[in-house]
């Protein structure tokens, strides 16, 4: 993928489409905003393959599952106990 960022680069549409018929072109807007530039026809026959990818659907859903859950206090104390290993660490090296 290309990216050209437009605060540094000046590009005319028209000059973009062959570089995007290559490779997804992402433009970097002036304000931070992000936009791809690909052929439609691509995307779209992409999209209805891995929809019917079995192994990628399975994938996703291996993503889209929840992690493990650690209580607000355990998380804390482990802060607590790095802050304090630094400290030490600190207090030696003086």
């Amino acid at each position: 993928m290309k990216t050209i960022d437009l605060q540094t680069e000046s590009w005319n549409v028209l000059d973009l489409l062959p570089v995007a018929r290559n490779e997804p072109v992402l433009l970097l807007g002036p304000k931070g905003e992000e936009y791809l530039l690909a052929p439609a026809d691509d995307f779209e026959r992409e999209v209805a393959s891995l929809r019917n990818n079995e192994e990628f659907q399975r994938f996703l859903d291996e993503r889209s599952r929840p992690g493990p859950r650690i209580p607000i206090a355990d998380v804390l104390a482990e802060i607590k106990v790095r802050l304090s290993e630094v400290e030490a660490s600190v207090v030696t090296d003086s």
